[in-house]
């Protein structure tokens, strides 16, 4: 059976609750073995999460995009310019969320085909994305997707300081690799 055809599209004003909804669901089953219960359940409040994406939707050029499948929303992301100063001239993905309904259905791999070819049209040619280190999921995705650790790492503002690694992609050097 051929595999159904994502549709992505920029979000808007109107999306900011199902953006809500598809961060909280995916932070929900993604870091409940990572980040502590309690704090988890504070950061994935439908209020906090909805104002936050409606603010981000106000802003001139916020960068998210929504992601259907059947008509059904299944995930986001958000991309931007690099908030790094040591890699000013890179893009972002500042956001990559699925919901866990659509996880192992090919949902990622046609989400990251369009956020590569995307940034690349506004003219990057290396990306770098940051992720949870215990978030092995995740890491396998993004390294079968390319990406690999360079080695640099922070700790999270929640109690327990999870570290986060800062994960690059060369875009000339992926396209080689894929012939």
């Amino acid at each position: 059976m051929a595999e159904e055809k994502l549709l992505i599209r920029k979000a808007m004003m109107a999306d900011a609750r199902v953006l809500a909804a598809i961060l909280n669901k995916s932070w929900q089953a993604a870091y409940r073995e990572i980040i502590p219960a309690a704090e988890l359940r504070r950061h994935t409040t439908m209020e906090r999460r909805y104002r936050k994406m409606r603010e981000l939707l106000n802003q001139p050029e916020p960068g998210l995009y929504l992601a259907t499948l059947r008509q059904q929303p299944c995930g986001m992301v958000m991309l931007g310019p690099s908030r790094d100063e040591d890699l000013a001239d890179y893009g972002e993905i500042i956001a990559f969320y699925i919901l866990p309904e659509f996880w192992g259905q090919g949902v990622a791999q046609q989400l990251m085909d369009f956020v590569l070819k995307r940034l690349k049209e506004q003219g990057y040619s290396h990306i770098l994305l940051w992720v949870l280190k215990n978030n092995a999921r995740a890491r396998r995705f993004y390294e079968i997707s390319g990406f690999s650790s360079d080695g640099r790492s922070r700790a999270e503002q929640f109690s327990n300081a999870p570290l986060t690694l800062r994960y690059r992609l060369n875009l000339a050097e992926r396209q080689a690799e894929q012939g």
